[in-house]
């Protein structure tokens, strides 16, 4: 099966553009319409967010592993 290279993706999205851009050229949204589409910010903010709980659930596990190692547990209870 044949691969298409991710220079071949570029090159066709260009040019797919330009077509764009040569049949509407008094299109003045197409700038925001292209920001829109490649905007980030959203999933920046959810990655933020994800970082956040997995720093606050690393202190919860690192709290119950110091208290684990302060406590006799009873080990039949595990198993």
């Amino acid at each position: 099966s044949a691969t298409v290279k991710d220079e071949q993706i570029k090159d066709s999205f260009v040019q797919a553009l330009n077509q764009l851009i040569a049949c509407r050229p008094q299109q003045s949204q197409l700038p925001q319409v292209l920001g829109d589409m490649f905007d980030t910010s959203r999933l920046e903010e959810q990655a933020a967010a994800c970082q956040a709980k997995i720093v606050e659930l690393t202190e919860q596990i690192e709290a119950l592993i110091a208290e684990n190692q302060q406590r006799a547990l009873d080990q039949d209870a595990y198993q």
